[in-house]
C-alpha cells in the first residue's frame, strides 16, 4: 500500500509503499476512502505545532471496513465508516466532568498514532471500545463524511457560547470552519455578518447566505458592525481565523454581555494586545473552544444531512494521496477551501 509519513521541512510528506499494518484482537483495518485537511495539519507543516516525525497525519476520516478480528461486535465488512480521531482516557479530571476534549492524557489519529493518509488504516482495539466509530448510511458519501469531525467542532463552539435564536453574528475568516459555522447557523440567528480577505470566500459566503460579507483590507470592519447593528455590536463572534492583531479589536464589535469565541488557535506576537477594561466594563464573555467530544461527532450527523447541499460546496479540491505535498501548498496558499486527499484514487 502507499503512505505519506510527515518527515518536516523542507519535502513535508514522503509518499511511498508499506506494508498493509498488521491487525490485533478488536481492531479494524479500514480502507481509506477520504481524508480532509484542515488547519492542524497546516499548523503542524508551518511548525506552529510540534508533532513527531514519521507519523501519518489526518484526522478527518472515512472508509470501508474491510477485515477486523475478533471481538468485534456492531460492525461487518464492507460497512462504511466515519472516525473520531480522538480517544478519551476517561478517567483524568476533566473526564470525569464528560470534558472529554480536554483530556489531560487524550491520543488521536493522526496526531499521536497513524491517521487517515494512507491507503489502509488500522483502527485500534481501545479507539473502537470508545465508540469513536460510527456506520454511515448510503445517503452520505465518504468526501461528506469528512465533514463530521470539523462539524463536531463547530457544535462545541456554539454549545460554549450558547448561541440564541435571533443573534447577530460575526465570524472572522470564510475558510472552511467560518463557513461551516455561518451554515448551521444559517436558519437560527438573524444576521450573519462575515470578514474575509479573499474576494472568492466572500462571495461563496454570500452565495450560503450571508447577510454581509466584509473585505478588511478595503473596509473598516468595526464601523461596519456599528453601523449595521445601529452602534450596539454584535451579540456573538467567532473568531476562526489565525489574526493575533484583529482579537483586541473584537470587543468594539461586540455588545455589552455578548460573547467572543477564540475557535482558531493563534501564533502571538508583539502586534497583539487586548484591553481588559473593556471586557471588565462591557461584561463580554470570552471563551476559547478546542476538539470536541464523541458524542458531537454523533451530533453532527444529521446536520451533515440537513446540509450537506451547501456543504458539498466548500470542497474545492479533490486529490490522491501521491499529490498530498500539492494540497497542502493548495490549502497554505489560501487556494483551496477544503481539499480532500483520496487515498485509494489516482
Amino acid at each position: 500500500m502507499i503512505a505519506a509519513r510527515y518527515e518536516g521541512p523542507p519535502e513535508y510528506f514522503k509518499v511511498g509503499e508499506e506494508k498493509v499494518p498488521e491487525i490485533e484482537a478488536g481492531d479494524l483495518l479500514v480502507k481509506v476512502g477520504a481524508v480532509g485537511i484542515c488547519s492542524t495539519d497546516a499548523k503542524i507543516i508551518l511548525g506552529k505545532r510540534n508533532i513527531k516525525t514519521g507519523l501519518v497525519l489526518g484526522h478527518e476520516i472515512a472508509g470501508e471496513i474491510i477485515d477486523f478480528k475478533d471481538p468485534v461486535k456492531l460492525f461487518n465488512r464492507g460497512d462504511i465508516v466515519g472516525a473520531f480521531p480522538g480517544m478519551a482516557c476517561k478517567e483524568c479530571y476533566y473526564c470525569t466532568l464528560h470534558l472529554e476534549n480536554l483530556c489531560m492524557s487524550k491520543v488521536s489519529l493522526g496526531l499521536q498514532i497513524d491517521g487517515g493518509f494512507q491507503q489502509y488504516m488500522r483502527v485500534p482495539s481501545r479507539i473502537l471500545e470508545n465508540g469513536n466509530v460510527m456506520k454511515l448510511p448510503g445517503s452520505i458519501t465518504l468526501e461528506e463524511a469528512t465533514f463530521l469531525e470539523p462539524i463536531s467542532c463547530c457544535i462545541e463552539s456554539i454549545e460554549l457560547i450558547k448561541v440564541q435564536a435571533a443573534s447577530k453574528i460575526l465570524i472572522i475568516g470564510a475558510g472552511v470552519m467560518g463557513l461551516l459555522h455561518q451554515i448551521i447557523l444559517r436558519d437560527t440567528v438573524s444576521k450573519i455578518y462575515i470578514s474575509d480577505f479573499q474576494k472568492r470566500r466572500r462571495e461563496l459566503a454570500r452565495e450560503l447566505g450571508a447577510d454581509r460579507a466584509i473585505d478588511p483590507g478595503s473596509e473598516n470592519l468595526a464601523e461596519i458592525i456599528l453601523e449595521e447593528t445601529h452602534g450596539i455590536g454584535v451579540d456573538v463572534c467567532f473568531m476562526c481565523a489565525d489574526d493575533p492583531p484583529l482579537i483586541g479589536q473584537l470587543c468594539d464589535m461586540v455588545r455589552s454581555r455578548g460573547a467572543i469565541n477564540l475557535f482558531s488557535s493563534s501564533i502571538l506576537d508583539e502586534n497583539y494586545s487586548m484591553d481588559p477594561n473593556k471586557l471588565h466594563y462591557k461584561e463580554i464573555h470570552l471563551t476559547g473552544s478546542h476538539s470536541s467530544s464523541v458524542k458531537q461527532f454523533y451530533e453532527s450527523l444529521p446536520l451533515l444531512h440537513q446540509y450537506k447541499q451547501s456543504i458539498n460546496k466548500l470542497i474545492t479540491h479533490q486529490l490522491p494521496l501521491q499529490r498530498i505535498n500539492e494540497a497542502l501548498k493548495l490549502y497554505l496558499d489560501h487556494i483551496a477551501i477544503k481539499a480532500i486527499i483520496t487515498p485509494n484514487n489516482e
